[in-house]
């Protein structure tokens, strides 16, 4: 019995594992798009162009408040968005 339970325990881990992993990437990358996102809003002229980056920050934003929450139920750590 106590084989099968360190076996499933280890399986468990790794996919919580996976999981983080994935989560840290995804959250990379809308850090990385949030960053485009703000360049762009910043270099715009155009108010139509400038209200769909304010709508593009939004979602942005919402995505990554998602995440987070995500990776707080696997791992309860933060992950800092200035690095």
């Amino acid at each position: 019995m106590g084989k099968l339970f360190s076996a499933i325990t280890k399986r468990q881990d790794k996919s919580a594992c996976i999981k983080i992993r994935e989560l840290d990437e995804e959250l990379r990358a809308v850090i990385e798009a949030m960053a485009a996102s703000d360049s762009r809003f910043n270099e715009s002229d155009d108010p139509k162009l400038t209200e769909a980056f304010i709508y593009e920050k939004a979602s942005l934003s919402a995505r990554y408040g998602y995440l987070m929450e995500k990776r707080r139920e696997y791992f309860g750590g933060g992950f800092d968005k200035k690095k």
